[in-house]
């Protein structure tokens, strides 16, 4: 799985039967319910303020996360050439 585009979310099973469900009906995919789900809750229920700091906080993880994937990648491809370098 792309974790720079997937993430796994852990839902108590009731809960994961509501939205299977209702995403069944609505002739939905699980993420796309979700989607629908949080788009309304922010449209109902946060401010513009609120949207934004949201939105920034958002790309702050996002951020992070593409930075430490990156450490990571760049890591494994020292350890790579470490391992041809002892072979060779």
């Amino acid at each position: 799985m792309d974790t720079t585009k997937w993430k796994s979310v852990l839902l108590p099973r009731d809960l994961y039967a509501e939205v299977k469900t209702a995403s069944r009906i609505e002739c939905r995919t699980l993420s796309g319910q979700l989607r629908l789900i949080i788009e309304t809750w922010k449209a109902q229920n946060l401010s513009k303020k609120d949207v934004i700091m949201l939105q920034e906080e958002t790309d702050a993880y996002n951020k992070k996360v593409l930075a430490e994937q990156k450490r990571r990648e760049d890591k494994k491809t020292l350890d790579r050439i470490d391992k041809m370098l002892e072979k060779g």
